[in-house]
């Protein structure tokens, strides 16, 4: 099960005799959704440089097999 910022945000706790904070709980399930929704955007930009770097890599095998080849064939 994922969990969204928007669901921290939205949570809801059973009041009880004794119980935490109404406010401060509030406050914590915000920052936290915050804290999330920040992650989740950095891992976004991450995943977008990864395939970037990936298809760099691919395009430098790419030249490194063309440079081999033609090498190969100068030394013939």
């Amino acid at each position: 099960m994922r969990i969204s910022p928007s669901d921290i945000e939205k949570q809801e706790f059973a009041i009880k005799m004794r119980g935490y904070d109404k406010d401060e709980v509030r406050n914590f399930l915000i920052f936290v959704s915050q804290e999330l929704s920040n992650l989740l955007m950095e891992m976004d930009d991450l995943k977008k440089k990864y395939l970037q770097a990936e298809e760099k890599i691919k395009e430098m095998e790419a030249r490194e097999k063309i440079l081999k080849e033609t090498l190969i064939a100068a030394q013939r």
